[in-house]
């Protein structure tokens, strides 16, 4: 049990100097097994941003000796007698999980960091700034217009016609202008025009018969995560 007893020496030292993230993190990717080349001498650490490690499974088993998961969260990996590539499973408190290859080279020991995908997520009090001015055919800070997709949407008493578009690269912003098709007042809603994945706003609460009002949209790109 050498080896183990030279890694618990090497994780104290490390602690007792407070090593602290100095190089970029990774974003992590589930769905795949990322591959990481790390030192072949010293020690190695292996860290989730904003995240404890709780588990790890190795592959081959007989490595498991040679990593070590202090109570902070953080995964240690002694190297030194590693030779073959291992595999690497950490799965965080949170439920995240990535899985890795590991192979070693002559370089330089430092943190293998992994951080999980920040959401753009915008406030609800920031949709409503935005599509307040959207609506006055300014594009919102941030935005910038687009050419518009020129979509149309029809209830049994108005249509609505996109005519202008914005995004920030993260949500976009489209403008429609509502023509009544009836002979007497329609009441509008926002909620007639959009799905559950938008939001929307009418600049008038009632449409006059045959009259015209503007809508806003917002939508999160697909893309976008």
């Amino acid at each position: 049990m050498k080896s183990n007893s030279i890694l618990k020496t090497a994780l104290c030292i490390s602690l007792a100097l407070g090593v602290s993230p100095s190089y970029g993190a990774t974003e992590i990717k589930s769905d795949k097994v990322m591959h990481f080349t790390i030192s072949n001498t010293g020690l190695t650490r292996i860290a989730i941003e904003d995240e404890s490690i709780k588990y790890f499974f190795t592959y081959p088993a007989t490595v498991s000796e040679s990593l070590n998961l202090h109570a902070s969260g953080n995964l240690f990996v002694a190297t030194a007698g590693l030779v073959e590539p291992i595999f690497l499973t950490v799965i965080s408190s949170n439920g995240t999980t990535q899985d890795m290859k590991l192979t070693f080279a002559n370089k330089t020991p430092q943190p293998l960091l992994l951080k999980v995908k920040e959401e753009n997520i915008a406030s609800r009090e920031e949709i409503e700034r935005w599509m307040t001015v959207a609506l006055t055919g300014e594009a919102p800070r941030h935005f910038k217009r687009e050419s518009p997709i020129k979509n149309k949407i029809t209830t049994s008493k108005t249509v609505a016609h996109e005519f202008e578009r914005f995004s920030n690269g993260v949500y976009s912003l489209s403008l429609w202008q509502i023509t009544s098709k009836a002979d007497k007042p329609v009441p509008l809603t926002a909620d007639l025009y959009i799905d559950s994945t938008e939001a929307g706003k009418v600049s008038e609460s009632t449409l006059v018969p045959y009259g015209t009002a503007q809508l806003v949209i917002i939508s999160k790109n697909k893309e976008i995560k």
